[in-house]
């Protein structure tokens, strides 16, 4: 899950062609998340949203487990 933690549209493009990287990217998240676009910068940006979903969700499981103690 390189693609996770890219930094840039130039980034991503380093781990392979758009045809692979795309192929890695929904065998990664399976079937319940989609991850995908027309172009570098339109994978680029929902790879940014989903990585901010995520960090979010992360810190909301956080405030549970640590109100739950």
């Amino acid at each position: 899950m390189r693609w996770i933690n890219v930094k840039s549209v130039e980034e991503l493009k380093a781990l392979g062609n758009f045809r692979y990287v795309t192929k890695v990217i929904k065998e990664d998240v399976g079937d319940m998340v989609i991850i995908k676009g027309k172009s570098w910068e339109e994978i680029y940006n929902n790879i940014v949203e989903f990585r901010i979903l995520l960090e979010e969700l992360n810190k909301a499981i956080q405030r549970d487990e640590n109100y739950n103690k």
